[in-house]
C-alpha cells in the first residue's frame, strides 16, 4: 500500500522538489520530470490551500508509486455538497476503480 499523502501545503511533502508550489492561489502547472518513488506533480490548473487542492480547467495529478494498491480519497462538489469518492488504481492496470461510500 502506498504512503499517506496530503497534497494541502500544511502537511504536503510528497511533491517532486523541482516543482514550485504556490499556496493560497489558483496557478497552471505543468508535470515535472523524473518522479521518484512516492511523488507526486501536477498539471494544468488548481487552487492549492492548506487543507486541500481543487481541481480546476486541465488538472491532473500524477503519482509514482511502489505498491499494489494505492488509495486516493477525492472528493466532488454537486448540489447536494460534498460527496466522497474512494479510488482504488491497480499497477496491473492502471485504470482507476471508482467506490462511492
Amino acid at each position: 500500500m502506498s504512503n499517506e499523502t496530503y497534497l494541502g501545503t500544511s502537511r504536503a511533502d510528497a511533491y517532486v522538489p523541482t516543482q514550485q508550489i504556490k499556496p493560497n492561489q489558483t496557478a497552471s502547472y505543468t508535470f515535472a520530470s523524473g518522479l521518484d518513488t512516492e511523488e507526486i506533480t501536477l498539471a494544468g490548473t488548481w487552487q492549492i490551500s492548506p487543507e486541500r487542492i481543487i481541481a480546476k480547467t486541465g488538472a491532473q495529478l500524477r503519482l509514482n508509486f511502489l505498491a499494489q494498491q494505492v488509495y486516493l480519497v477525492m472528493s466532488n462538489e454537486s448540489q447536494d455538497g460534498i460527496l466522497p469518492s474512494y479510488g482504488v488504481f491497480r499497477r496491473s492496470t492502471f485504470a482507476p476503480k471508482i467506490l462511492d461510500r
